[in-house]
Order: structure tokens, then sequence, then C-alpha cells
């Protein structure tokens, strides 16, 4: 109590401009903010305070009666003036659904949403699912249940996860997608992902621009952007790759599953098959490195007779001997970029159909240089 009013003695300045009233409201009002006098307090009254502070009563119970009506003070009657304890308010939720197979590569965007959206005071709620989710449960009632004000959900390609988005746009419930393009012609919530088409360009530029004329790809799917990438770059350039050099492993899964498949039996047969390649393009990282191991068993020196590089960097890639190029995404990007639209679609609804693509860079490392014309595999000029 004696600090308020020392406090207060200290901050209002008899003879100024500023009303002695508002001088006294503004100092309380700093206290509490600052939590010098707490929730629950009890505060000199204005009969009290006036005496101490030698002022009219009528000054100090203005100020007083404005920080009743800001709600930051209350008088009790035969107890006295207090600092009112408020209300906690609830901090609205957002969820982030994602297929569980994919954890570790959402881990990081899921944290980066969190910070992000703590600072616009959101919390987030974290729903993994497996793939038969949107079979078993109702979206649209699972979003309420949890109380949701939106989400942010990376899709799967099934039938029912098409469905469960289109009720979700019907009721016009906040969300937007992250990820890949799937049902991108169907569904108008925004999107957002990488720009895999202008990945694969980049790393063809990158290659083409070494001196490499014969790269090789292994996708994860046929007719994917990756791939139609892939062909219209030579296509711009005049050429035409052998069909050979492009191969999709058609696989889909978990680190854990990425790790059985037969990544040094499709490596072996692949570069037994396209010996004239002087660069190789890698889709996942896991079959990557598997490429990686077999060339070096195989006797080919990377990068001098055979230049490597992935399309996704993972933990691991700077380790390798020698470390791969790859072309990094940035969660952090990916996230907020996803916050963002999502704030928009609360606050204006789903206005026109909004894809953002998000540029790779490219992380330079010892896997690719240019083609060693004392290798057996020559430049096709």
């Amino acid at each position: 109590m004696e600090e308020i009013i020392e406090r207060l003695k200290n901050g209002v300045e008899k003879g100024h401009p500023i009303p002695i009233y508002y001088q006294i409201e503004k100092k309380v009002e700093e206290m509490i903010e600052k939590k010098i006098i707490l929730p629950g307090e009890r505060i000199p009254g204005d009969i009290e305070l006036s005496k101490s502070l030698n002022v009219s009563h009528i000054t100090v119970r203005k100020a007083f009666s404005r920080l009743i009506e800001k709600g930051l003070i209350e008088r009790i009657p035969g107890a006295g003036t207090f600092v009112k304890e408020r209300k906690k308010e609830s901090i609205p939720n957002i969820g982030f659904f994602y297929i569980l197979e994919a954890e570790i590569i959402m881990l990081r965007r899921i944290e980066f949403t969190q910070r992000y959206l703590t600072k616009y005071n959101y919390d987030l709620k974290i729903i993994g699912y497996e793939k038969d989710f949107f079979e078993k449960v109702d979206i649209y009632e699972e979003v309420h249940r949890k109380n949701l004000k939106g989400a942010i959900i990376q899709p799967i390609i099934t039938d029912w996860c098409k469905e469960a988005l289109i009720k979700l746009e019907e009721k016009n419930f906040p969300h937007v997608r992250i990820g890949s393009g799937i049902f991108i012609d169907e569904l108008k919530a925004p999107l957002v992902r990488g720009d895999d088409y202008q990945r694969i360009r980049d790393a063809l530029n990158y290659l083409w621009k070494y001196g490499h004329r014969s790269i090789g790809i292994i996708v994860n799917y046929k007719n994917s952007e990756t791939e139609k990438g892939y062909y219209n770059f030579y296509l711009e350039k005049g050429k035409k790759p052998e069909r050979k050099w492009c191969m999709s492993v058609e696989f889909s899964g978990p680190p854990d599953k990425w790790e059985k498949l037969p990544g040094a039996q499709i490596a072996r047969g692949y570069l037994d098959q396209n010996p004239d390649i002087t660069a190789l393009i890698v889709e996942h990282p896991s079959v990557c490195i598997d490429f990686l191991k077999q060339a070096i068993l195989m006797g080919k020196k990377v990068p001098e007779c055979l230049s490597i590089m992935c399309l996704s960097d993972w933990e691991g890639m700077d380790a390798t001997f020698p470390a791969i190029t790859s072309m990094y995404l940035s969660d952090k990007e990916m996230s907020e970029s996803a916050c963002d639209l999502l704030f928009d679609v609360i606050k204006n609804g789903f206005q026109k159909k909004i894809i953002k693509k998000i540029k790779y860079k490219l992380i330079e490392r010892e896997s690719v240089t240019a083609p060693s014309i004392n290798s057996e595999n020559l430049i096709k000029k």
C-alpha cells in the first residue's frame, strides 16, 4: 500500500497541463499492467489517496471512476478498492492434421506453426491420423468437437479425404492445405506447397552449367511434376533424353518403410543399364544415399565420373562422403505461409483459389562437379 502511494506521489505533478485525475488514472493503469499491483490486491481508497496526495477527493474519484469503467479496478462495499480479477480469455485453437507416416517430415513444420500462431494468440492442437481416418471420422464434426477456429490439413490421395475437404468447404469451415497439390482442380481452399516443377528445373540448370548433358533422374512417381519438368527441360534444350535415364520407384510410406526398399539392387541395376550418364538427380533422400553407396562400390568416382544430387534435403546429407548437393524447402516458410493464409480465410472466408508455391533453395556440397574428360563418361555435345 505504501509503495503504491509513494509511486503515485512521484508520478503526479501538480501545475502540469495534463489534469491530475488523468495522471492518477494512467499511473495506476501502468502499475496494473506492469504487475506492480496484482489482481485481487487492495489499493488505497479515493478518500485515503486524496489525503496522501493532497488533492481533492473529487479528483481521485474521477480517476477511479474511469479505471472502474475500464474494468481495471472495483469497489467492494465494506472491503475497499481492489484491482479487478480478470477472467482468463479462452485462446482459440487451430488444428494441424497430418498423416502419421509423414511424421518426421511434418514435425518441424508443426514446431514452426506453433511458434507463429503463439505470436497471434492462437494455440495449436496436433492431430496425427492413419490412412483410414477420413473414412472413419466425420471431419466437420471432429473440428467442432475439438473446438477449432480453423485448421491446417495435410491431405492424402483417397476419395474419403477429398469428400471430407469438400464438406469443410461447403460448411465454410476455415482451413488451408499444406503439402502436395493433390485434388488441385477440385478444391478451393488455399494450398501451400513446394514448387516441385521449378525445383527440378533449377537442379537441371545447375548441372547443365557444369557441362552435364546426359543427366539421369530417379523420381518417386510417374507423371509427377518432377518427371514432367525433366522432359520439358530437355525439350526446351532441343535434346531428347534416353527413356531409360528416367526411372520411378513408385513407393511411399514413412522412413522405416523406405529403409526396406531394395535400394541397393535398384541402384546397381540402373547404373549398369546407364553407363553413359554423367550426372544423376534423385528425388528421395534414402534412395539417393543408396545410389551414392552403390556408385562408389561399383568403382565410379563421385563426383568426377558421376555427379549426384538430391531433390530433398535430409538430416545426414551433409555427412556422406562426398556430402550430397540438395534442394532445401524451408519448413518455416511453409508453416508461416499456411498460417497467414488461414488468418485471411478466418477473416474473409474463401474468396478465390490461392496456391502458394514455396521456392526450393540449392545447397551446394561436394557431390557435383564438371564431368571428367578422362572418364569413360564423356559429355555429349
